[in-house]
């Protein structure tokens, strides 16, 4: 009689003290900062509650599909409706695949249910000038998402994220919305922090060109270059203030560079100046 009420507690309350368990490991794992550690843990979780939302969680963070790992997220939500670190992983992969729309979705969820999460912010405002920038590409930008994520990534730099990057992401978006001085501010702020990303001096570059400031915009473009010899929008930069400045030769040579890389706008200016 005591075997059989023994079964039936370990039936019953096995599978509660498992995912007892796999939460504290969870939490362990979320704010380590170590990724063997993070690995580690979440190893041990799928040991112990495959099939809790921590469990599936898990296992969505060691799947090699990224499909798969959608997938995941989604029925370790579906156990638990407030799991807003699924939301915020899910959204990450959504950006990887390029739904953006699912993205940004994920990413307001998961800012409903903890609005602390200060990365959230940055990488919402991100979501959303990256979906702007295949708009524009494809000639239907909408405006007005650039205010929404200038709303996010400001909300971010005001709970204390000063990293360069949210600087860099607000002077991108405040470019796109023609603040170019306020653009150039955010640039300088960015460079001050972090002096060797390539991608900040070269957007510094631009808004210096946009305002016609030729030596500032040739000082910026350059030193982007030196620091990553890959950054072909920098080369693309370069061609065309080569082609201002009618240096026809090396202005041809920078953009035939850029558009054999991938920037497609280079052989318009090609075709009109090189031919």
């Amino acid at each position: 009689m005591l075997r059989i009420r023994y079964l039936v507690y370990w039936l019953i309350f096995s599978p509660v003290i498992a995912t007892e368990n796999a939460a504290e490991l969870f939490d362990k794992s979320w704010n380590a900062s170590d990724d063997s550690m993070k690995q580690q843990i979440r190893k041990k979780i799928i040991d112990i509650a495959p099939d809790s939302e921590y469990g599936l969680f898990s296992r969505a963070y060691f799947a090699e599909d990224k499909k798969e790992a959608v997938r995941l997220f989604t029925e370790a939500i579906a156990i638990r409706a407030d799991f807003w670190q699924a939301y915020v992983s899910r959204a990450r992969l959504h950006m990887d695949l390029e739904q953006f729309e699912e993205a940004i979705h994920d990413f307001k969820e998961a800012l409903l249910l903890n609005p602390k999460y200060e990365d959230d912010y940055v990488e919402l405002a991100l979501c959303i000038h990256t979906l702007y920038e295949k708009e524009l590409r494809r000639g239907v930008p909408n405006a007005e998402s650039l205010h929404e994520a200038l709303h996010f990534v400001n909300k971010a730099i005001a709970k204390e994220n000063k990293e360069a990057f949210a600087y860099y992401l607000r002077a991108n978006i405040k470019f796109y919305l023609s603040d170019i001085r306020g653009a150039i501010g955010d640039y300088d702020k960015a460079i001050a922090r972090d002096s060797k990303l390539s991608s900040i001096w070269s957007g510094r570059a631009a808004a210096h060109c946009r305002l016609q400031e030729i030596s500032k915009c040739e000082s910026d473009i350059n030193t982007a270059i030196k620091l990553d010899p890959k950054n072909y929008h920098a080369f693309f930069i370069r061609g065309t203030l080569r082609a201002i400045k009618k240096q026809k030769q090396s202005a041809c040579k920078d953009l035939s560079f850029a558009g054999e890389n991938g920037i497609k706008e280079a052989y318009e200016i090609i075709k009109a100046y090189c031919q």
